[in-house]
């Protein structure tokens, strides 16, 4: 109910070009996410509605490749929710991960630098 500050479209600065080195973008939100790609409170029109909601799934993914194909993003939701969004992320090249509270997320970040960072 809070909304959200840092939107999908701010990838663009450090993913907006290929990166010179491969880097994992990892994204912890929740389901703001689907707002953010969904992004459709800036036009009275439907075409206007789609053109936005295309853009901001066209921004995910370029940052995704821009970065070296490999990126999480760590859902603070139900795998139950939002499944088609999902498997069109997945379909890109993202891993999900479900988190439910805080000590999921810090069990998560512990097990993500065991795995990448040794």
């Amino acid at each position: 109910g809070t909304g959200y500050a840092y939107g999908v479209n701010r990838l663009k600065d450090p993913f907006g070009q290929i990166c010179k080195s491969k880097s994992h973008i990892v994204i912890v939100t929740d389901d703001d996410i689907f707002s953010m790609l969904g992004a459709t409170h800036c036009y009275n029109d439907e075409k206007g509605k789609e053109a936005e909601s295309a853009e901001m799934w066209k921004v995910i993914e370029a940052a995704l490749q821009n970065a070296g194909g490999t990126g999480t993003l760590v859902l603070h939701s139900s795998s139950d929710w939002h499944k088609e969004e999902v498997v069109r992320l997945e379909s890109m090249g993202w891993n999900i991960h479900y988190v439910t509270n805080q000590e999921e997320l810090l069990g998560f970040a512990a097990s993500f630098a065991k795995k990448n960072y040794k």
